[in-house]
C-alpha cells in the first residue's frame, strides 16, 4: 500500500495524469447541478449517512431482456441501469444535468494486478438527458461518457474535488 501511494504521488505530476485532470476539468467546467429529491423530510444541515436501505431484485426474464438490450446496444449491464438510473432522477426531478458517483477498483497499474488492497477510486459520471431524444441516443450518449470516464480513472476523486475549488455545501456531497 506504501508503494500504491508514492507510485500514485509519482504519476499527479506524470504528463499522462495532466491529461486525465484535463478531461475532468473540462467535464465539470460548467455550473454543477444540486438534485433536489422529493421528500416529506428536510435535509440537514450537515450530510449524514442516516437513512433507510431498498433492496430490489429483478426476475431472471427482466434480467435476460436487460441483459440483450445492452448487448444490442453495444454497452454492459452497468451502462444500462445507469442509464435507467439517470432517467429515474429525471422523472423525480426535472433535472436534466444529473452526476453520479461510482466506485472503480482503482487497479490500471499491472503490479497491482495479483496484490491484496483496497485501490478504489470514484468516478463522477455526468450525463445530460434530452427528453426530446430516445433512451437509446441517451444511452449511447452515456456509453460514451462512462468509456471516457474509464478511460481516465486514475485521476484521484479527492485529487478533482480539490482541483475544482468547490464551494462547498457540509449537507450534500461535492459533486
Amino acid at each position: 500500500l506504501k508503494d500504491y501511494a508514492k507510485w500514485q504521488q509519482d504519476m499527479l505530476g506524470s504528463v499522462k495524469l495532466d491529461g486525465q485532470r484535463q478531461f475532468w476539468m473540462e467535464q465539470f467546467s460548467d455550473d454543477l447541478p444540486k438534485i433536489q429529491l422529493p421528500s416529506s423530510l428536510k435535509r440537514p444541515s450537515t450530510k449524514t449517512y442516516n437513512g433507510h436501505a431498498l433492496s430490489m431484485y429483478f426476475s431472471k426474464e427482466l434480467t435476460s431482456k436487460l441483459n440483450a438490450f445492452s448487448k444490442e446496444e453495444g454497452g454492459s449491464l452497468f451502462m444500462t441501469l445507469l442509464a435507467g438510473w439517470n432517467a429515474l432522477l429525471y422523472k423525480l426531478t426535472g433535472e436534466k444535468d444529473i452526476i453520479i458517483g461510482s466506485p472503480v477498483a482503482g487497479r490500471e497499474h499491472p503490479d497491482l494486478k495479483d496484490q491484496i488492497g483496497f485501490y478504489i477510486n470514484t468516478l463522477a459520471l455526468r450525463n445530460y438527458i434530452d427528453p426530446e431524444k430516445s433512451f437509446a441516443s441517451f444511452y449511447a450518449s452515456l456509453k460514451k461518457n462512462t468509456l471516457s470516464a474509464l478511460q481516465n480513472q486514475m485521476y484521484p476523486f479527492d485529487q478533482l474535488v480539490e482541483d475544482l475549488e468547490l464551494d462547498r455545501d457540509v449537507s450534500r456531497s461535492p459533486l
